[in-house]
């Protein structure tokens, strides 16, 4: 697992155990004729955890296209390399 997913993870663990409280202060809220803003908080919330994730999903696309495009410059490279070195060995 790379740093950046254990990152996201534990961003996503804190926005969850956040989403909790505020159901449980909503809750509370509700029991004592209140409320306030929670529902908004949360809803915000929600929205900013599921770009994250969209996001996230872009990245790791991006970093498996860099990837494979960096293994095959590598090989490339070894290839042209052993060319010269044969080139070099003739000569």
């Amino acid at each position: 697992m790379s740093k950046l997913d254990t990152a996201m993870d534990r961003f996503a663990g804190s926005v969850d155990r956040l989403e909790a409280l505020l159901n449980r202060r909503m809750a509370q809220g509700r029991k004592v004729g209140g409320g306030g803003d929670a529902a908004g908080d949360l809803a915000g919330l929600r929205g900013d955890k599921a770009r994250l994730e969209e996001e996230l999903n872009v990245m790791k696309a991006e970093v498996r296209r860099l990837s494979t495009m960096n293994e095959r410059a590598s090989e490339d490279i070894t290839s042209a390399v052993d060319g010269i070195r044969k080139i070099l060995a003739a000569g």
